[in-house]
């Protein structure tokens, strides 16, 4: 012998969608301050890739090709030639020399500048998060 029972969930749509705008515009937001406290992780000698890095709904854009590269580190060269430089459409291949970062602009600079700021940021960007959260899903 059982209970049945029947829910209605007239309005749940409504509610979903609300939780759904609420977390989009908190995951933008915490973005933001991702990138914000990144910066100082990430290698900077003109200031180029600082001044393009843009924040798009939730995800953070470095742009490239050369973003790429000094995330991972690693020197690349023209295989055929070794050298840093690749004629215009040519690809390179990494090698296992690590680059050397200027740290004049950036004192933190280095490789792997998400894990270097998410090491020293996590306990923070989970406070931006629950915040935002908070106030978004009041509006």
């Amino acid at each position: 012998m059982g209970i049945n029972f029947s829910v209605h969930t007239d309005g749940m749509d409504v509610v979903r969608a609300a939780i759904a705008k609420a977390c989009t515009r908190a995951e933008h937001v915490l973005a933001e301050q991702m990138e914000k406290d990144t910066q100082p992780f990430v290698p900077m000698l003109t200031g180029s890739l600082t001044q393009r890095t843009r924040v798009v709904v939730n995800d953070i854009i470095y742009p490239g090709p050369y973003s790429r590269f000094l995330y991972y580190g690693k020197v690349m060269v023209e295989p055929n030639t070794g050298s840093t430089y690749a004629p215009k459409g040519g690809t390179k291949v990494v090698t296992d020399r690590n680059l050397v970062f200027n740290h004049t602009g950036h004192p933190q600079a280095q490789a792997h500048w998400c894990e270097a700021s998410k090491a020293q940021n996590l306990g923070k960007w989970a406070r931006v998060a629950e915040k935002a959260v908070k106030k978004y899903g009041t509006d």
